[in-house]
């Protein structure tokens, strides 16, 4: 950390965290199931109503733009790791610097992206106008709306970071609930009104840029000694908080290699159509994910505060706790889905969304990277995921060229897609994350595997196998349905 004068410290220590965590992972896993629950309705209204191939192309949009929020370089993932640092050594001077630092940075990002919206919209997506066909113009402005919305949520998401930084999760996530309620509610009534993809776009933009709004002035609320003023930008700040972003930046370069790519990939050999059969299954294990993603942003501020106090028992005990929380609650959700998952796809979207074995392959992949969430939020907490993040990189990379090797020489179909998504992250996450982790956090190992990964084995074992007996065995009662 840079070195300035710090505000004495108070009788009250600012609190790390802890007393929130059960209240705040509540509210996000809440106010996500809002999402989640608009994610199943809308993608089966939009197939119905506009069909199988737009439904494509709305993925293929969303897999484009993911790409606009590198120019951010990571910098917005950093701001609630300051605020609580500082926060927890009641430097309410450097909170502001470093705040203001990002500030700026942000907004002129944002304006970048807005003109890479522009760009890609009318000069790089024709280069897709193979596939897209006749879906050409409307990708062009989904990708135009879905672009203006991601710079300048870029540009405002700073205030979001400063509510999170302050341990206010319940506020931030009930923002997004609010937001996902009314964006779902607005894009089935243009979708049961007649409207097509454009007008989705625009429906999303409007409200989740309002939502970032909402936390502009939620942000001073809660952090009353918060100002933001270009005047007190720092040049040091800005480095040192480049460091820590550009090492949580790689991982997201590394899920776009691994996911976004994989989407593009698809829609450039197979057709949006393929793409529309490949993401319904993966929305399944991405629904997991983004539970898994909101259980550990919760400990990268709590970590933060824990280094600041140099807690060494607090980290280890939550090495431990987190992920084995993870893996206790999503493995028999991922046992079920890997025995009624196509069955699930069926009912969902119908027959020509299933693809047997796709969502097992899915299921096996994704079950090592929800559960090393936490593992990584905690080093990012810590500002000690530097080397991890490289490695993940280079196995994201290595995945994506065997992809296309894959695609263009060995004419691949989706099952060969998934495996190659699947077997990195059972490797990655699931040997070399924890292994690292518990050398930095001074946890032995086999406790590590024991707690986390082999108890939660053991106590799903006999669901996985009650299940598939009880699948294969009454057949008739699964007809009925």
């Amino acid at each position: 950390m840079s070195s300035r004068p710090s505000i004495p410290e108070t009788e009250a220590a600012p609190e790390d965290g802890r007393e929130r965590f059960g209240r705040n992972v509540a509210f996000a896993w809440g106010g996500y199931m809002v999402n989640v629950t608009s994610g199943f309705i809308i993608p089966r209204l939009i197939s119905d109503q506009l069909g199988q191939v737009t439904l494509g192309v709305w993925d293929f949009a969303w897999s484009f733009v993911a790409y606009f929020g590198l120019v951010q370089l990571g910098m917005g993932g950093s701001i609630s790791r300051y605020v609580a640092y500082y926060r927890s050594k009641n430097d309410i001077a450097g909170l502001n610097q470093s705040v203001s630092t990002i500030a700026v940075f942000q907004r002129l990002i944002g304006w970048l992206a807005l003109v890479l919206a522009v760009v890609s919209a009318w000069w790089i997506l024709p280069f897709f106008g193979v596939r897209l066909g006749n879906a050409l113009g409307t990708a062009r402005w989904v990708l135009l709306f879905l672009g203006a919305e991601i710079a300048l949520t870029i540009s405002l998401s700073v205030y979001g970071a400063v509510v999170v930084g302050c341990h206010r999760w319940d506020l931030h996530n009930t923002i997004s609930a609010v937001a996902y309620g009314l964006n779902a509610f607005g894009m089935v009534g243009v979708l049961l009104l007649g409207g097509g993809l454009p007008v989705l776009a625009l429906v999303h933009c409007l409200v989740m840029v309002g939502s970032e709004v909402v936390r502009w002035r939620v942000a001073y609320l809660v952090c009353p000694d918060l100002r933001i003023d270009h005047h007190l930008a720092s040049w040091t700040d800005f480095k040192e908080q480049g460091r820590y972003s550009i090492k949580s930046l790689i991982p997201s370069i590394s899920n776009l290699f691994s996911n976004q790519a994989l989407s593009l990939l698809i829609t450039a050999f197979l057709g949006p159509a393929s793409l529309a059969v490949f993401s319904r299954s993966r929305s399944l294990m991405a629904a997991l994910g983004t539970l898994a993603v909101k259980f550990g942003m919760i400990v990268v501020p709590t970590a933060s505060a824990f280094q600041a106090r140099n807690d060494q028992q607090a980290l280890r005990s939550t090495l431990l706790a987190t992920p084995a929380i993870i893996s206790s609650l999503v493995l028999p959700v991922l046992i079920a889905l890997s025995v009624l998952g196509d069955f699930l796809i069926r009912v969902w979207m119908g027959d020509a969304y299933v693809l047997h074995g796709l969502v097992v392959i899915l299921c096996a992949g994704t079950y090592a990277t929800l559960v090393q969430e936490p593992v990584w939020s905690l080093l990012s907490g810590m500002n000690r995921h530097g080397r991890i993040a490289l490695v993940k990189l280079g196995a994201s990379v290595g995945s994506t060229l065997l992809l296309t090797v894959g695609f263009w020489f060995l004419h691949w179909g989706l099952l060969g897609a998934a495996l190659c998504l699947a077997l990195p992250q059972l490797l990655m996450d699931g040997l070399v994350t924890p292994w690292y982790a518990c050398h930095v956090v001074g946890v032995p190992k086999r406790l590590f595997l024991w707690q986390v990964f082999v108890r939660p084995m053991l106590c799903g074992a006999s669901f996985g196998v009650a299940l598939a007996v009880g699948f294969e065995v009454v057949p008739s009662l699964w007809a009925a349905f």
